[in-house]
């Protein structure tokens, strides 16, 4: 099998959440690493692009904000992997990604990102709080299409030419015996 179909294989084998978030990944956040508090304890990978927010009211009245694109979270503990097209990253990182989605306007586009989400000991009643790593620079794209012009070189003069050419000429379809 080769590494394409592989790739696309184990892509469509990972389960869909509704929607993702530190606890729908059953991550279980601590006050710091449990072999070594002083350090954090990583959570999760969390990888995306974000291309919208949708904004809800909660049955206790409370409003949310989630991002809104295509999302893929890997718990660490137990590297089982998940994707979802709605997310939710712990307050504080949140509003990092959002702030940059709304630089989007309605010219389209997306903000891509890879972080790595690790809960930390603080004082605070519950114990922890979260940080997150960036894996690589956040960047917003307005044009959808940024990266394959790149690829390409900005023209299809750029393309590498096909590994077969078309034939030269279509054969007859062969006619059916009555």
């Amino acid at each position: 099998m080769s590494e394409t179909n592989t790739t696309q294989t184990e892509t469509t084998q990972e389960p869909l959440l509704t929607k993702m978030s530190i606890k729908g990944l059953g991550c279980k956040p601590t006050g710091g690493d449990p072999k070594d508090e002083s350090k954090p304890n990583d959570l999760a990978i969390i990888i995306g692009k974000a291309t919208g927010l949708k904004t809800g009211e909660g049955s206790d009245g409370r409003v949310w904000q989630a991002l809104i694109g295509s999302f893929r979270g890997t718990n660490l503990a137990t590297q089982k992997s998940f994707r979802a097209g709605k997310l939710f990253l712990p307050a504080g990182i949140h509003e990092v990604v959002e702030g940059m989605v709304r630089t989007l306007g309605d010219s389209g586009g997306s903000v891509k990102f890879a972080m790595k989400i690790s809960s930390v000991k603080s004082t605070n009643p519950i114990g922890y709080s979260y940080q997150a790593t960036n894996l690589m620079p956040i960047e917003a794209e307005t044009d959808e299409l940024s990266d394959l012009i790149a690829l390409t070189g900005g023209t299809v003069k750029s393309l590498p030419p096909a590994s077969t050419p078309p034939p030269a000429s279509t054969p007859p379809l062969a006619k059916k015996a009555k």
